[in-house]
């Protein structure tokens, strides 16, 4: 606190020193009793006791001035509505109430936003990485995910309902419904609000989606944009799978080219595919392919003929499933296999089931 030694200095003193050469400052005069009120909007009236309120300066020696001046003539000056800010700012925004009140201004409305915090409940420091925006620029989450995810953190509709566009927060956002508890950054919640606006964009603008994936798949796949409805087509199976577009590829590429068997996953699961004749089932699904005709190759006729292929051949049908989802596409999971099967096609199934049965 400043002890105010200069403060009885006569003004033609102060101007014949200053005159002299000696180094001064400007401070703003704190009243010495009673308490300056604050109006806040999320935490209504705010009072601080000037006893407690240092005389800050307003302008440096050389003639500069300081954020607590610059701060409060700026905002006057653009005529700032709202000061939304953290509440580390709170104990400043009495010294700034006595500024407004010296010059004789209407403050703006201040909003102290509650902290953020980690899930452990420490708080979020600008040294953590998750705490800038070119984190989730690179992790690859879209910005209106982002922007769902941060208006949550202290706010909410009154409702239940946590997805919404950036015109529709416009439209809901109160800042009457602001709440002062600390908010959680939680990455998990924002993958989940992720996968909720990838799959509004499969119901609602699917074209959008095709180009967030479009640097991956032109790399990675490029066949794929030879048949855009078929991608289209793939991207609503997958929907459930996509998180990061950045990764598209690896839930996609399947249904472009034939799948790699030899890799460890595919490895993996084939191990588990014990308790039956492999090759004599792969050659059983080859047959009721090239049964089915084209135009009735569907999910529903797929898994009518092969329950009663399994009931014939005594194997778990779960066994079955897992057999061609193996062959199919070499992963473990995925969407629903008979879904993959019928988006697939005749053609590729029948294929793929001679390559395997061939690599014997």
């Amino acid at each position: 606190m400043y002890d105010r030694r200069c403060a009885s200095v006569a003004t033609p003193e102060a101007r014949a020193r200053i005159a002299d050469g000696q180094k001064y400052t400007v401070r703003v005069k704190v009243p010495t009793g009673g308490s300056t009120c604050v109006q806040d909007v999320l935490r209504g009236s705010v009072s601080f006791d000037n006893k407690v309120i240092d005389d800050a300066v307003l302008l440096k020696s050389d003639g500069f001035p300081t954020y607590h001046l610059a701060s409060v003539v700026d905002d006057h000056l653009m005529r700032i509505s709202h000061i939304i800010r953290g509440e580390e700012w709170l104990p400043s925004a009495g010294k700034h109430q006595i500024i407004y009140d010296a010059f004789g201004w209407s403050p703006p409305q201040f909003v102290h936003l509650p902290l953020l915090l980690n899930p452990d409940g420490s708080k979020l420091s600008k040294r953590q990485g998750h705490s800038s925006v070119d984190f989730y620029e690179k992790e690859g989450f879209f910005p209106e995910s982002v922007l769902n995810f941060v208006s949550f953190l202290g706010w909410n509709p009154g409702t239940d309902r946590e997805i919404f566009s950036k015109q529709e927060l416009i439209d809901a956002f109160d800042l009457e419904r602001l709440n002062k508890s600390a908010a959680i950054v939680d990455i998990e919640k924002l993958k989940w609000i992720q996968q909720q606006h990838i799959r509004r964009m499969c119901d609602d603008n699917m074209d959008r989606l095709v180009e967030l994936a479009r640097p991956t798949l032109e790399a990675a796949v490029p066949a794929c944009f030879d048949d855009m409805a078929y991608l289209k087509k793939v991207l609503f199976l997958c929907r459930e799978r996509l998180l990061f577009m950045k990764d598209s590829d690896k839930v996609v590429q399947f249904f472009f080219d034939d799948p790699l068997l030899t890799s460890e996953e595919a490895t993996g699961l084939r191990k588990d595919l014990a308790g039956y004749d492999f090759r004599m089932f792969s050659q059983s699904c080859l047959a009721l392919f090239s049964a089915v005709p084209e135009d009735s190759f569907t999910s529903a006729i797929i898994s009518k003929s092969l329950k009663e292929l399994t009931k014939k051949e005594n194997i778990p049908y779960k066994s079955a499933m897992l057999h061609l989802r193996y062959a199919l596409t070499g992963s473990r999971a995925g969407a629903n296999v008979l879904d993959i099967v019928e988006l697939l096609g005749k053609q590729k199934c029948i294929r793929r089931f001679e390559s395997l049965i061939a690599s014997m």
